[in-house]
């Protein structure tokens, strides 16, 4: 077998046997991160319908009013896009239409900036 066929199927069977999908080496698609764009931002989610998978759903008034809020659509397993509504860390500077990375399964530190951004 040829050096060049010996590559190829050693990098072969390594994705077969770690099919973890890591985003920026650390985001694991396994933990629940998604590649995701931001379609809008609201102080305390103004202008953002109650989704199903909404974060604001399990917070105090309170702490919804002095929170700004992202919908993020992503595409989770399959054709459809999704969309969940999720806090953005005070820390966190970003626009609608940037690219993010979204936990589907936390509401506290659910969502991160991608490198590059838009």
């Amino acid at each position: 077998m040829s050096r060049s066929c010996s590559s190829a199927l050693l990098v072969a069977l390594s994705c077969l046997a770690g099919c973890a999908v890591l985003y920026e080496g650390k985001y694991d698609w396994d933990q629940g991160w998604r590649v995701g764009r931001i379609i809008r931002l609201g102080q305390g989610g103004s202008g953002i319908e109650m989704l199903r998978d909404d974060c604001r759903n399990d917070t105090l008034p309170a702490d919804v009013a002095r929170t700004v809020y992202a919908e993020v659509a992503y595409q989770n397993e399959g054709r459809w896009l999704r969309h969940r509504v999720v806090p953005v860390p005070e820390n966190v500077h970003i626009r609608e239409g940037d690219k993010v990375y979204v936990n589907l399964g936390s509401c506290s530190n659910a969502l991160v900036k991608a490198s590059g951004g838009s």
